[in-house]
């Protein structure tokens, strides 16, 4: 936020009009200036949805988060916001709402096989960009003696059925497996 500073204002009508004092608001106005954009800068980053790219690699130092190169920041600021919002007890209940969370509502499966002990996770092909996020926090929040299946729900055979060959043709085998389908 951008502030228009004019301390000339707070100086009688007589000395407003000296080159002098003009010349000293020039200076001092531009300095406070830059301290509001501080002042803006350090009460932004206190937030992550606000945080500028200081703001965000404070918040990665802070959590022991290390991004990758290619971590854009919108990406950046996913990892720092599911980290924080992970809390204790680690329930299925718990575990199902923060995958409602990274990857959206329908956007997972999630199943328990009690006696294997195996913990059934795919998430959908629309939600892939988290797959590294939700295979952290699985692996925070999955107790150690309990395997974890994850993997994408690809597009399957079902979701084609009602298509015909000709229509699928304009298609490679992996378009019609991996594309996101409007």
């Amino acid at each position: 936020m951008s502030k228009e500073i004019n301390i000339l204002g707070y100086l009688p009508q007589v000395m407003q009009d000296i080159q002098e004092y003009q010349s000293i608001n020039d200076a001092v106005s531009l300095e406070l200036e830059a301290v509001y954009e501080n002042v803006d800068a350090i009460l932004n980053n206190q937030f992550i949805l606000t945080a500028d790219e200081d703001g965000i690699e404070r918040w990665e130092k802070t959590l022991s988060l290390k991004p990758k190169l290619t971590s854009t920041m919108e990406d950046r600021r996913f990892s720092v916001y599911s980290r924080l919002t992970s809390k204790l007890p680690y329930t299925m209940q718990r575990l199902d709402e923060e995958l409602e969370t990274l990857c959206g509502t329908d956007n997972y499966d999630i199943e328990l096989l009690e006696y294997d002990f195996v913990l059934v996770v795919r998430i959908a092909l629309i939600a892939q960009e988290q797959l590294v996020e939700v295979l952290k926090l699985l692996y925070r929040q999955v107790p150690a003696n309990m395997e974890i299946d994850f993997s994408i729900l690809y597009n399957s055979h079902v979701i084609w059925s009602n298509y015909t060959h000709a229509t699928m043709s304009g298609y490679t085998h992996k378009q019609l497996r991996e594309e996101i389908l409007n």
